[in-house]
């Protein structure tokens, strides 16, 4: 999307408040459980101009992924922009019984977390476990620069939302490769090598056993 400087210095200006934003709501989550009680005392009810405009966007309930992201722009008008779409897949990570634990106690206390932190107690605590993360599909921007900008010409970005890029009266948009609506299905099947159990050990931590011949201790 083609924009004024005038409109690229907001787009930083609103990015740089996202960054502070963000800083904010990491600070409260380190704080102690009776500090971060003081803290929020005035916060459990939102202020009725606040909560009209959320309402207004169709964010009545904040997300704080989208909340931190920032809006993609660039400073130098590129020869070339290729969008595609990433593959859905996860992020396997190893972790220890310790952590999982210490990720159940930091939950709320439900009968479905008594339970998780039972079944902890019934394997080996030198057993390593994996957290899996989900990947959505998100489109990606493949930027081609002019030979004389700077020392990088080609350049990579995530770009869930239009890349802003400077544009003066008359210009051209530079060149650009459409995508499609939607993610194209993928058609792979499922490895026959799987190292994780089907079935998470821990649902609410999204934490799973190693498949036996895998389990390290």
């Amino acid at each position: 999307m083609g924009v004024s400087s005038a409109t690229l210095v907001a787009a930083q200006d609103c990015n740089l408040a996202k960054d502070t934003f963000k800083a904010a709501v990491l600070a409260l989550k380190i704080l102690e459980r009776r500090e971060a009680n003081a803290v929020l005392e005035d916060l459990h009810q939102r202020q009725e101009n606040i909560a009209v405009a959320l309402r207004r966007m169709g964010a009545a309930r904040l997300n704080l992924k989208q909340a931190y992201r920032h809006i993609p722009l660039l400073e130098q008008l590129p020869l070339k922009i290729g969008f595609t779409w990433s593959k859905q897949g996860r992020v396997i990570q190893r972790t220890s019984v310790a952590a999982a634990r210490r990720l159940l106690e930091q939950r709320v206390e439900t009968p479905q977390i008594r339970l998780e932190l039972q079944r902890l107690q019934e394997i080996r605590d030198d057993e390593m476990l994996a957290r899996v993360r989900g990947v959505c599909p998100h489109l990606r921007a493949n930027i081609v620069f002019p030979e004389n900008v700077g020392d990088r010409r080609r350049r990579l970005m995530q770009a869930p939302l239009p890349v802003l890029v400077p544009l003066h009266p008359g210009e051209c948009l530079p060149d650009f490769v459409p995508v499609t609506p939607d993610p194209p299905v993928s058609l792979r099947l499922r490895r026959a090598d799987v190292k994780i159990e089907d079935e998470p050990l821990l649902p609410s931590v999204r934490v799973y056993r190693y498949r036996t011949p895998y389990r390290t201790m």
